[in-house]
């Protein structure tokens, strides 16, 4: 069994729409919701590779 301290560090955190800039300006056509939908789905790897 892992340290609870092991264990939250291991844990990553859920990505928040609300810490996006509504006004950012981002090229190449991409979105805010491209940009989330690309952390959440690497935080939720690297939940999986480090559990």
């Amino acid at each position: 069994m892992k340290p609870d301290a092991e264990l939250n560090a291991c844990t990553p955190e859920p990505v928040l729409t609300s810490g996006f800039n509504a006004a950012a300006q981002i090229p190449y056509g991409c979105t805010i919701d491209h940009l989330y939908q690309a952390m959440a789905s690497f935080t939720e790897f690297l939940g999986f590779v480090n559990p």
